[in-house]
């Protein structure tokens, strides 16, 4: 039986931070809280709005950590701008590592997955490390952004939220 200690998952005892079936990776631990409610951010057809910041479970500083950020986005009508997701300034470089999907790339009301696989960059701040913003750019669509998913290692594994969420 699992159950969670301290913001980690516990099987038999151990540690478990991904679970293998067959040889292959079926789950990867959220990194990213409260992602089973999806986002909507309304564009305002020219400077960037920014929505939300998620919390990261991150217990130390992450740069030279490599993960991967699943997520799906839908829009609701045709439009040319970009969604961006960044961790903030006390990085370098600046805004370290943003995640961006060019918008004209989907159709209107389909739901499309991603995924990235990134290297933390150097952490040069005082501050907090354990946030992301999520914006938009020169869009006036409204797009919902939603199954954000951060797992360490360079393998996306289906959406699954994170361990803190369930148990909470």
């Amino acid at each position: 039986m699992a159950d969670i200690t301290h913001g980690t998952w516990i099987k038999d005892g151990s540690a478990v931070d991904a679970v293998y079936q067959g040889g292959v990776k079926v789950y990867g631990r959220n990194l990213s809280l409260n992602t089973s409610i999806p986002n909507s951010v309304q564009g305002n057809g020219a400077s960037t709005v920014w929505q939300d910041v998620r919390k990261l479970n991150l217990s130390q500083n992450p740069a030279g950590l490599t993960v991967t950020f699943s997520y799906a986005v839908t829009i609701d009508k045709p439009d040319s701008g970009k969604l961006y997701m960044q961790f903030g300034n006390d990085f370098s470089p600046a805004w370290g590592m943003p995640v961006a999907v060019n918008l004209s790339t989907l159709k209107t009301g389909v739901k499309t997955n991603f995924h990235s696989t990134i290297v933390f960059p150097k952490y040069i701040g005082s501050g907090n490390f354990n946030e992301c913003m999520i914006g938009i750019v020169q869009c006036s669509a409204l797009v919902k952004f939603e199954d954000l998913k951060i797992e360490q290692g360079s393998v996306a594994t289906p959406w699954s939220p994170a361990p803190e969420d369930i148990l909470k």
